[in-house]
């Protein structure tokens, strides 16, 4: 018997949610309707934002703060946009993390107001319209009033108006509350002499007229999630054509198989659910116990894959399989493949007893190996530190053909590509910190969706107004675009893409600067409680969405005890936690290139960097 997962799971496919938002953001194309891709159902997933926004969803929308702020976190980059109606308590979460949020109360928008402002943002806002669900929105006729004291408050700006169909009152999008929708944004733009942005017209109850061409001119945007996801529309549920539908599989696993009697013995009550049970007697039967139950998700809206299979029912943390008609024989250890309904979906995903896998349509490069390249110890031109000091003389031979000098900080880059192109990962060695820009500069133009993860004493994220006394004082602020050194970084490594760890020492203008930024930053404080281990998997966790990983490591994260240096502060990593963090990272599988820098020039701290490369390179103790 092999056990070769984590059971149940719910495996989703990246490649079919792509396809799936291809083939509807085309037909919106064509009549002029952006599409919304709706993460709720995933818990803010980052790999189907991925794919969606890779299908052509121009935006991501979520219901909940918490996996906006996720998404961010995990390098989302395009505007995201909150579902529900932001709580007052909410305000300034909600300015922070979305771009643009629903709302239908003054009141709401006055605490938004206060905290673009305090943020220096403008937060845009879809004001919502009921047009009969009787869910959230103003009347039609208290609209326009809304939208103009939405406009007069600072820090606000109404990109439009909306509504949401179905979703309560099961009122579907017809000509008529379609065509009062249409009706409201030209009177609102006529009255206000300017156009809106966005005239979303629902979700995906809306795709079935979108589909037909029904949806009346000037409504220009949905917002969908069970028509990516699952591939059907939510009116009729009707499958959408050219679509996937078996995206997301839920996998069980058997933990008794055996044959008895289809009905039950005895007096029947009320079950665990105070429910009445309607059990039909089909007599004997070969049947399966699987362990998931409605404790994990909702059994009634699960299908299996396999022709002749029946479920009967389920309790807390049991589902009964009827197989007495299916060709297939099932052992204990075997598992089941179900389809799965929007509701499954979500009661799964949410579900912390279901584990979660994702397969990636993106392969990463195979890489040919590493090539050493030496930089200058400063920012200007110097002599060069060569490994002859460097003990493990064994484990640098079989670089020593592979190994490149930098002339400059200026070719820096250049080699960078050089070697990315011939599928070699590149390896810095010696230089200033500097040297992590350009590091930045040569992997950025060929790697999509790369993650940065920095080791450092220092948070280097200032700019040239905020009293950076050295060029090295604003690395960071460089890679995130927030500054300029000798030239911009095309494109700048978004904020959510990067991980700062080990920091001990931050400017005044940094530390405000860093708590507003999308950084995620694990200062000393933080291993010293929790442990390195911990730290790196957190770290790789709020990466989840990139595809490749470069390493920034300056020496002077570590404690001044194994570098010898006199100017950096005091309690850093140990050599130890170095090694383990390395050692993690090389098991990640997604570095594409490192640099090593800061290393002061004394054989001690050589000989430490020479060790924690190997570390990084994926040297084991026993292999």
């Amino acid at each position: 018997m092999k056990f070769t997962s984590s059971y149940p799971v719910i495996t989703g496919d990246t490649e079919k949610l792509k396809h799936n938002a291809e083939v509807l953001t085309a037909v919106a194309a064509g009549h002029g309707v952006e599409i919304a891709g709706v993460v709720k159902c995933c818990c803010g997933s980052p790999e189907a934002a991925h794919a969606f926004t890779a299908g052509g969803c121009t935006q991501i929308a979520d219901s909940r703060i918490q996996n906006l702020r996720r998404l961010r976190h995990c390098g989302i980059s395009c505007p995201l946009w909150l579902l529900r109606l932001p709580m007052p308590s909410e305000a300034e979460e909600t300015v922070r993390y979305a771009d643009l949020s629903l709302n239908s109360s003054g009141e709401v928008l006055e605490l938004l107001s206060r905290a673009a402002v305090k943020a220096g943002k403008i937060h845009q806002v879809l004001l919502m319209i009921d047009l009969g669900d009787r869910r959230e929105g103003v009347q039609p006729g208290e609209l326009e009033h809304l939208f103009r004291y939405a406009e007069s408050l600072p820090g606000i700006y109404p990109a439009g108006i909306g509504t949401n169909l179905t979703c309560y009152g099961g009122i579907i999008p017809d000509e008529e509350n379609m065509g009062l929708l249409s009706e409201l944004a030209q009177k609102l733009e006529r009255d206000l002499r300017r156009k809106l942005r966005y005239v979303s017209a629902g979700n995906s109850s809306a795709v079935k007229m979108l589909l037909e061409g029904r949806l009346p001119a000037g409504l220009n945007h949905l917002r969908c999630g069970e028509s990516l996801l699952l591939g059907r529309e939510t009116c009729n549920g009707e499958k959408i054509p050219h679509m996937f539908y078996d995206a997301f599989t839920l996998t069980a696993e058997v933990i008794e198989s055996s044959v008895k009697p289809s009905f039950p013995a005895g007096t029947m009550q009320l079950n665990a659910f105070g429910e009445k049970p309607q059990i039909p007697d089909l007599g004997i039967r070969n049947r399966l116990l699987l362990g998931i139950g409605r404790a994990d998700v909702n059994c009634d809206g699960i299908i299996p894959r396999q022709k002749g299979i029946r479920i009967p029912g389920a309790s807390s943390d049991h589902l009964i399989a009827d197989v007495e008609d299916c060709s297939l024989h099932f052992n204990v250890g075997d598992t089941l493949d179900f389809d799965l309904e929007y509701s499954s979906l979500l009661s799964g995903m949410i579900s912390p007893y279901v584990s979660k896998k994702w397969l990636s349509p993106e392969v990463p490069p195979d890489y040919r190996g590493w090539k050493l390249l030496r930089t200058p110890f400063a920012t200007e031109k110097r002599s060069f530190t060569s490994f002859c000091r460097i003990p493990e003389k064994s484990f640098f031979s079989a670089l020593a053909q592979n190994c490149g000098t930098c002339s400059s900080l200026s070719t820096v880059a250049s080699e960078v590509k050089k070697c990315l192109e011939e599928r070699i990962r590149p390896l810095l060695w010696g230089g200033s910190h500097r040297v992590a820009l350009e590091l930045a500069r040569g992997i950025t133009s060929r790697s999509h969706r790369c993650g940065w993860i920095m080791f450092s004493a220092y948070s280097d994220f200032n700019t040239g107004k905020s009293g950076a006394l050295t060029v090295e004082g604003m690395t960071l602020a460089a890679i995130c675009g927030k500054t300029v050194i000798s030239a911009p970084l095309e494109p700048p490594l978004p904020e959510e893409n990067v991980v700062l760890i080990g920091v001990r020492s931050i400017d005044p203008q940094e530390k405000s600067r860093l708590q507003h930024s999308g950084i995620r930053v694990f200062t000393m404080e933080e291993i010293d409680r929790y442990g390195i281990s911990e730290i790196m998997e957190r770290a790789l966790k709020s990466l989840n969405g990139i595809n490749s990983l470069a390493v920034d490591f300056s020496m002077s994260v570590l404690d001044p005890e194994y570098t010898g240096s006199q100017d950096v502060p005091p309690c850093g990593l140990t050599l130890r936690e170095g090694f383990c963090a390395l050692e993690l990272l090389s098991d990640s599988g997604k570095i594409t290139g490192a640099a090593v820098t800061e290393i002061p020039d004394n054989g001690t701290a050589q000989k430490n960097a020479a060790a924690l490369i190997r570390a990084l390179l994926g040297k084991k103790i026993l292999r």
